[in-house]
């Protein structure tokens, strides 16, 4: 299932990020003029940073020309950036600067530095926040006096295809966003460098962001960094409540893969809790435990964890939920079916060995080519065939759910409406999901139906995965 959409940049959802960003260390004089702060820090502070000229860089290999492919920065963000004096300010963008300065990157050189850090050398090039810093000179900056807050970090930027990140420098009391991408593609272990210098213009309050603490007794300095790794697309199972429970109270708490874990309450907020509480029944042996999992942080995409583990307890625990969704997709959405039957030759097929498929003759063997790539020694494969349609036929798989032993698979079809021309070109439509192949390797097999977007049942199988190789 492809998980990566289209990606915007947006500073206001990763303001979360900033409150990992070390303290720079200053004199109080400098520090007092830092980004307006006054040395009353208890005063309201509300300075809009002047739309003066960008700093002259003294990089030859940087331009005036606006280049929106390599540098588009949405305004109308925030950033939580931490100040000299250890207290925490908001930065609202308000508008950016027409001219972006965009910089030419070697590739020749950018080789070098990528297989300097594929030897274990100069780390920092893998930390875009820490290149930044190393290069300020170049753009005018200073290392010693500005502020430097990553806002953004992906590894796989929507335009670019690779790692894009975002870095806000406090310059006096100007701001600049800093885009850096990774020449050697996504990656981890990929170095970044700067790509575009824009100038923006924003506004600095000492207000206090919503990034916590909103819960009492966690280690927050812990939560930042598990909150920076999903942010950055990794680790996306702490945006799941129940996913959460699951993984911490097996790594943490002694749980194993037999227990039950069944979400009996959830909650926007609690006292405990300001940004919600979810409670989790876990049925460990012949007693019951109760598991509060709260969210550390408010806003969009934050992440769940562990708060304490109560029990053992007396309560009955609830059925667990209807299903479990393995699968899904948005590609199909809006499609119908307008022509009443569906064709004749139609069919549905769950393929566990492909040396075995096909051999009823209802898929076409030059259809089911399409999955002939699976390793299958890991997957099995949905299988859906519309059958002869017209040019405008389709039919994709748009969800997969798991109750229990019941494997459902939604199928969307779609023709073209009542009225319309269609092509009289002969097709032969289908769809394939590749899915994990212990969803079906249980004991007693699994019951797997196919349904179309109206609930119709399209076919139906039980998948019973055989391991005595004499009996295949």
């Amino acid at each position: 299932m492809n998980k990566y959409g289209k990606i915007t940049y947006s500073i206001a959802a990763l303001a979360l990020l900033a409150g990992a960003v070390a303290t720079l260390a200053m004199p109080d004089e400098a520090a007092a003029k830092w980004l307006g702060f006054t040395q009353r820090y208890g005063q309201r502070l509300e300075a809009v940073a002047h739309a003066e000229p960008a700093p002259a860089p003294v990089r030859a290999a940087v331009e005036t020309e606006s280049d929106e492919a390599v540098a588009t920065v949405e305004v109308g963000g925030e950033a939580a950036v931490t100040g000299p004096d250890g207290k925490t300010a908001r930065v609202i963008v308000e508008d950016a600067a027409d001219d972006t300065k965009v910089i030419k990157i070697d590739e020749g050189e950018a080789g070098k530095l990528q297989a300097t850090a594929d030897e274990g050398r100069q780390s920092w090039l893998l930390d875009p926040v820490q290149v930044v810093k190393r290069s300020a000179a170049d753009y005018g900056f200073s290392a010693e006096r500005d502020t430097f807050t990553l806002v953004s970090q992906l590894y796989k930027g929507a335009r670019s295809g690779t790692g894009e990140a975002q870095v806000l420098v406090g310059h006096d009391s100007r701001f600049f966003l800093v885009k850096l991408i990774q020449p050697a593609g996504p990656g981890t272990h990929n170095i970044w460098q700067v790509a575009a210098v824009r100038q923006v213009r924003a506004v600095v309050r000492d207000e206090k962001p919503d990034v916590g603490p909103g819960v009492a007794g966690l280690d927050y300095a812990k939560i930042i960094k598990w909150q920076q790794a999903v942010d950055a697309g990794r680790d996306q199972w702490r945006l799941d409540p129940l996913e959460v429970a699951k993984r911490e109270g097996k790594s943490y708490y002694g749980f194993g893969d037999d227990d039950t874990f069944t979400v009996v309450n959830r909650r926007s907020a609690t006292p405990l809790a300001r940004h919600g509480q979810v409670d989790v029944a876990v049925k460990h042996g012949d007693k019951v435990y109760k598991m509060i999992v709260v969210r550390p942080f408010g806003g969009g995409g934050a992440i769940w964890t562990t708060y304490r583990v109560d029990g053992p307890v007396t309560a009955p625990v609830p059925q667990p939920p209807a299903g479990k969704v393995i699968f899904r997709t948005d590609e199909y959405k809006g499609w119908n079916w307008y022509k009443g039957a569906y064709p004749g030759d139609m069919a549905m097929a769950v393929i566990t060995d492909y040396a075995q498929a096909g051999k009823d003759g209802r898929i076409p063997e030059a259809v089911l080519a399409r999955a002939k790539a699976v390793d299958y020694d890991e997957k099995v494969v949905l299988f859906a065939y519309l059958g002869s349609g017209g040019g405008a036929d389709a039919i994709g798989i748009e969800k997969v759910t798991l109750t229990g032993n019941a494997l459902t698979v939604t199928v969307r079809t779609r023709s073209v409406k009542p009225g319309e021309m269609e092509t009289r070109n002969l097709t032969a439509p289908s769809d394939y999901v590749a899915i994990d192949r212990k969803y079906v390797d249980v004991w007693g097999g699994v019951n797997v139906t196919f349904v179309d977007q109206r609930g119709n049942e399209l076919a139906k199988t039980k998948v019973s995965i055989n391991h005595n190789p004499h009996n295949r």
